[in-house]
């Protein structure tokens, strides 16, 4: 694969600087090898049209990988030293761009969670924001809750991911504008309309008040050698959205980061507080919890 197939979405093309970057890797489910080839022909031109931070969707790293049956979690978690990882830290090391790895199961302390991971572009990798709230198919499966929701920065831009059913709780989007975060990823993780992710998307930029995209990719169904299929939606707190497209394969979508700087404004502290307050009266007197201590 060549450059050249890559659609490339630009916008607010005439503003400069550093530039974010949310792509879809050409995946041949089929051969790895080739994969990992696209997904570094992908990187490397996305670092020459000034993309510093570029995110991939939720399950690239595990279409990388080998024996990924449904249900065989134990083949496919993550940590520093996978072989993968350490290809991603070396290319996010040699093109200088940080890259961000949207749902990929960490293994940590013998659990197995789902999480993202950014990877500086020093080659040093973190993960961060694991989900928090865990469908019973995922706890069959041997997933464990996160506990907090985690704001994680490259140097330059501060973002946070909310996964799957965490999407669907504002209260968690509003936490992460309150921790500083600039930038809000929403990584749905299943079946969901082009027209419901672009509703979900807008009204969590407008109750958080952060720049926020959606990513929702699925598997490729026709051909094992066709790209998987994604909707993308953009928006902004005062803006709705701003950029709506589906069916999108083998793309870049670059956005300046001053775009996301101008129109995150987040949300007050004492905001969140209040209902954070009136949550825990409510649990108090619905569950009997004797102390529920807010600082």
């Amino acid at each position: 694969m060549s450059s050249s197939s890559i659609k490339v979405i630009t916008l607010q093309e005439n503003v400069s600087g550093y530039r974010l970057g949310v792509a879809n890797p050409f995946i041949e489910e089929s051969s790895v090898r080739e994969s990992v080839k696209h997904v570094k022909v992908l990187i490397d031109y996305a670092s020459q049209i000034g993309v510093k931070t570029i995110v991939l969707p939720f399950n690239t790293l595990h279409r990388l990988s080998e024996n990924t049956a449904a249900g065989n979690t134990r083949e496919v978690f993550f940590h520093s030293k996978n072989p993968l990882v350490k290809a991603f830290a070396g290319l996010a090391k040699l093109k200088h761009i940080n890259i961000v790895l949207v749902g990929v199961l960490e293994r940590r302390g013998g659990k197995v969670y789902y999480s993202n991971m950014l990877i500086n572009d020093s080659g040093h990798g973190t993960f961060f924001g694991r989900k928090i709230l865990v469908s019973q198919r995922e706890a069959l499966l041997g997933i464990n809750q996160g506990s907090s929701v985690e704001v994680v920065s490259e140097g330059s831009l501060r973002l946070t991911v909310l996964l799957g059913e965490d999407a669907l709780m504002p209260e968690l989007a509003r936490l992460a504008a309150t921790l500083g975060a600039q930038l809000l990823l929403v990584a749905p993780m299943g079946s969901i309309s082009h027209h419901n992710l672009e509703k979900l998307v807008s009204s969590l930029s407008f109750f958080a008040g952060l720049a926020t995209i959606g990513v929702n990719c699925e598997s490729p169904l026709s051909s094992e050698h066709e790209a998987s299929s994604c909707s993308i939606a953009v928006a902004m707190p005062d803006l709705g959205t701003t950029y709506s497209d589906s069916s999108l394969h083998n793309f870049i979508l670059t956005l300046p980061y001053k775009v996301i700087y101008m129109h995150s404004k987040g949300v007050a502290d004492e905001q969140l507080i209040k209902i954070a307050k009136i949550y825990a009266s409510y649990l108090r007197r619905r569950r009997g919890i004797s102390r529920v201590k807010l600082v």
